[in-house]
């Protein structure tokens, strides 16, 4: 029943593309179909038969967005995987440095952007779906973002900081910030307002609901929620009692009494609101498609109020205040007609009654009322907590009443409105109890006003959640950056600022620039790829239009000829464009030019909607012909797993690579040493996660990107190393390398661009004093010396690879919730091996009688080359020393006795052990306060 039920929510995911009647028309065709093919073939021939119109063109780019990203998470069977599951599990076994050696990535922008083209509307770099305010403090202020995870303020919106970098998912859709202890913050994941609209139902499900006691510098989870797949929506805490929770989500309310250990649900279906009524901690209201509902007894029991004019089966959202505690102001999408929509309702009752008010102008629209409806999208309502019957709307723009009848519009939707504008698409509206402030949520940041409307204060600045799709720099220097990005557009820098300057508006997607001229270059926006003789001076020019998101390349010895792909591949040269292949060659997937020889070009093979023909081809006289080389031994026989990205050696051609998404382990990445002849694996030890991209230096050294950071290859190893240090745990969804910079730069899908050094060899030695969080790996071919304290929780992983000795001196301490591996092996041997501290999946059966909780206040062990044993005991106690294999099998005991506080050394004895992973085991008074990994890998002499 669980495939079932999670088959039936992905199939309700994908029916609202369309809306209405042909919701249901799209519900009946969607019957049967379990394979991402099958269910994308089914979308596409519905979306080909709507009539031409702007309707057809939003529901082609909703599903082109839909497709891109799940088309990268397939199972083995074609279907789309849990994205959350997989996540937590690669998570809990995700390592990162923060050495030279394995990456030393920070972040480069955007921070800003500014808007310096005229054609370049809706100026932003990020989105905010949810607001929540300090208790005590006006100035601190917290915001949650769709994949980019959850931002702090601490002096009213000036500057902004992540506190949420490696939580298994950066959507944040329902934030509490605990009444009775600030520094207790809960936090409701999935990207909720994706969830809602339609066929944006894709990015970042839930993960459930996360929990930090120290406001937000280390995270825990609490319990399931039991509903797989869902999203999130809002998030609320009970006024009186600090361990009641209810969430919203799309599968329906759930409720804890317990701070999150446990989570019942209260109520099934889809809801996109909850909150308390003013001053009654047992009266709770909640919003669906269908209705408006209200309990009595703390969301135990609901009953649906009563309207006088039907709902319209869209989004609803509603208010309270304790300026008037009985009111209760609905909006209801969706659009009626041009100025019209489903209407404004108000119950004086509680919740019981609704009486509609108004239904015109449009509040879901721009001003005056026109526009077009996405109240799935982006509704949201705020009533004044001070100033009865004083409203605020949002939707495409901000609307304002003061007696639910008449309504002015209070922002404008394009640029050009001076004080007046904040950038359109309204997520949340809330006022800031302590002062009054209003603040808005928007596709384009936060902004504020404290009069009434009159003017808008600007708050998106720092608040670095790009979704960035591609990335292309400028060789000649170390700044100048061109990026796509998702409903952002396309921004460029060419100074080394994290300022960016906006190009063009829309979904901003390949991008490339002119390598002789770094002003120049090409660009697609949504469908149409256009040409730049200037980025900054507005001068451009209409190539195409294509099928959503084609691929770009320039020909690598004329900088004025682009290639571009979508069901076809093309190129243009001075405004002569060029079929390719007869039409037949298809580069949707990837495309990829050859800095060695500007004749070669490789395709992947894919359609405008993703759906796969798992064809890759090349061609070796710029275009003209092409063969299949996807056919020839070696290449991969897989389930519709997509092709994602082409590497080629930049110093020899026919060294190619290609990465593939989805979920089948160990085919991540396939290598030909003459141009696709015979192919050859080189996933190796890669962790079973999607692949975004690949990079390859001179030296055929290989980057890939992934859904959990970056991954490097030596051209002489057959093992993946970790290579994200600094990276927040989000998808990297493109690569370059500047080698003439040493450095690479990675655009992230949430957090906007990132550059490193290059990898480099690791050192002799490292020596850790500092408090470690988050994930960091750190290697060394001698010796790594410490005397930090491990901490973070959720998320944080701390792993120590030394060719000889791992020291842990006195001050050394991994708390609980923590994970923390040292061991020995040398600088280029790969993966560290996995490590579940929490779970501690190899305690033997002589160690179950102690607590299992690890920490490490009591001692440590350190390995010494593999033949002896240094303990270093904290504190007074009874020790046990134990060393079990992989199994958790016992196999010797090193040490058992009293002991005082200092420094021993035992033996350990490995000449008759094999080789694999073992583990030591340190227990002091009854509690197990160290495991100690190693491994043996002894050189048998032939």
């Amino acid at each position: 029943m669980k495939a079932v039920r999670c088959l039936l929510s992905l199939l309700i995911l994908l029916m609202a593309i369309v809306v209405s009647a042909q919701e249901e028309e799209l519900s009946i065709r969607l019957e049967g179909k379990t394979t991402y093919e099958e269910i994308a073939q089914t979308i596409k021939g519905f979306i080909n038969e709507m009539p031409e119109g702007y309707k057809k063109q939003k529901k082609s780019k909703h599903f082109a967005r839909w497709a891109f990203y799940y088309s990268k998470y397939l199972t083995s069977d074609g279907k789309i995987a849990d994205i959350p599951k997989r996540t937590m599990e690669l998570i809990n076994n995700k390592q990162e440095s923060t050495r030279s050696n394995a990456g030393g990535w920070t972040f480069i922008g955007p921070n800003a952007s500014e808007n310096d083209n005229t054609h370049a509307r809706y100026n932003c770099i990020g989105r905010v779906d949810r607001l929540a305010f300090h208790p005590t403090n006006e100035n601190i202020i917290f915001i949650g973002t769709p994949s980019g995870g959850l931002w702090k303020t601490t002096n009213g919106g000036n500057s902004w900081n992540p506190i949420s970098s490696y939580i298994p998912s950066l959507g944040i859709s329902g934030i509490v910030i605990d009444h009775s202890n600030p520094n207790r913050i809960y936090v409701l994941t999935g990207a909720g307002d994706y969830a809602i609209s339609d066929g944006d139902r894709y990015f970042n499900r839930s993960a459930g609901v996360l929990v930090s006691h120290d406001g937000g510098d280390s995270w825990e989870q609490t319990g399931e929620l039991n509903a797989n797949p869902y999203n999130g929506l809002r998030l609320i805490q009970s006024p009186e009692d600090p361990d009641v929770l209810i969430a919203a989500t799309t599968v329906g309310i759930y409720k804890t009494r317990d701070a999150g250990a446990n989570w019942f649900r209260v109520k099934a279906g889809w809801h996109s609101d909850i909150d308390f009524k003013p001053g009654d901690a047992t009266t709770v209201y909640a919003s669906s498609k269908s209705g408006f509902y209200y309990s009595t007894d703390t969301a135990n029991t609901w009953q649906a109020a009563n309207f006088n004019h039907a709902l319209c089966g869209s989004r609803n959202e509603f208010a309270v205040s304790p300026a008037k505690p009985n009111v209760v102001y609905l909006i209801a999408g969706k659009m009626t007609g041009e100025h019209t929509f489903c209407g404004f309702f108000k119950s004086t009752d509680s919740g019981r009654n609704f009486i509609r008010h108004t239904t015109s102008p449009n509040l879901i629209g721009q001003e005056g009322g026109g526009g077009n409806d996405q109240s799935n999208y982006d509704l949201c309502i705020a009533a004044s907590p001070d100033t009865e019957d004083l409203v605020y709307t949002g939707a495409l723009i901000v609307w304002k009443t003061e007696n639910s009848i008449d309504f002015d519009n209070v922002s404008s939707y394009n640029e050009g409105g001076d004080d007046w504008y904040i950038h359109p698409d309204i997520h949340d509206l809330a006022f800031n109890p302590l002062n009054g402030i209003l603040y808005a949520a928007t596709d384009g940041g936060v902004y504020s006003t404290s009069n009434g409307a009159v003017s808008w204060n600007d708050h998106k600045d720092g608040i670095a959640t790009t979704q960035t799709y591609h990335l292309d720099d400028y060789n000649d220097d170390n700044y100048t950056l061109l990026i796509g990005s998702h409903d952002n557009g396309v921004k460029y820098r060419d100074t080394d600022s994290d300022y960016f300057s906006n190009v063009g508006s829309g979904d901003g997607f390949d991008v490339a620039i002119n390598y002789s001229d770094p002003t120049k270059g090409f660009a697609v926006f949504n469908s149409s790829v256009k040409k730049y003789s200037h980025f900054i001076n507005n001068n451009w020019q209409h190539l195409k239009t294509t099928s959503w998101f084609p691929q770009i390349e320039i020909n690598t010895s004329d900088p004025e000829r682009v290639y571009f792909a979508d069901d076809s591949v093309y190129t243009e040269k001075n405004g002569t464009k060029t079929l390719l292949g007869n039409g037949i060659i298809n580069g949707y997937n990837a495309l990829k030019t050859c800095p060695s020889n500007s004749n070669r070009i490789y395709a992947a093979a894919g359609t405008g909607w993703r759906i796969f023909k798992g064809k890759f081809y090349i061609s070796n006289d710029a275009g003209t012909n092409w063969d299949t080389i996807s056919n020839n031994p070696g290449f991969p026989n897989m389930v519709g797993q997509p092709m994602t990205d082409i590497g080629v050696n930049p110093t020899n051609s026919s060294k190619v690579y290609i990465t593939f998404g989805g979920y089948e382990d160990g085919k991540k990445v396939y290598y030909s040493s003459n141009a696709g002849a015979t192919w050859h694996n080189y996933s190796f030890d890669l962790p079973n996660v999607p692949l975004w991209c690949i990079e390859v230096d001179s030296d055929g050294n290989l980057y890939v990107g992934t859904d959990i950071g970056v991954y490097f290859k030596s051209v002489t190893s057959n093992n993946w190393e970790t290579f994200y240090n600094g990276l927040p745990n989000v998808p990297v969804s493109d690569l370059a390398i500047n080698e003439s910079e040493f450095q690479i730069i990675a655009s992230t899908w949430g957090r906007g661009v990132y550059k490193s050094g290059l990898k480099t060899n690791c050192q002799p030695s490292e020596v850790w004093t500092v408090p470690l969080a988050g994930k960091k790996f750190f290697t060394a071919s001698n010796s790594i010396t410490t005397t930090s304290t491990i901490e973070g929780g959720l998320g944080t992983e701390i792993v120590m690879r030394a060719g000889n000795q791992v020291k842990l001196y006195p001050g050394f301490e991994a708390t609980a919730g923590n994970k923390f591996l040292a061991y020995n092996g040398a600088c280029d041997e790969g993966l560290p091996p996995e490590l579940r501290i929490q779970d501690l999946p190899l305690i033997p059966d002589t160690l179950k009688q102690f607590d299992k909780k690890i920490s490490g206040r009591k001692g440590t062990v350190e390995i010494l080359n593999n033949s002896s044993i240094r303990l270093r005991q904290f504190e007074k106690g009874e020790t046990l020393i134990l060393l079990a294999n992989a199994e958790g099998k016992p196999i010797q005991t090193i040490a058992e006795g009293s002991h005082t506080e200092g420094r021993y050394e035992y033996p350990l004895w490995t000449q008759d052990m094999q080789n694999g992973l073992y583990s030591i085991y340190l227990v002091i008074n009854n509690q197990i306060t160290h495991l100690q990994e190693f491994t043996i890998n002894k050189t048998i002499k032939k």
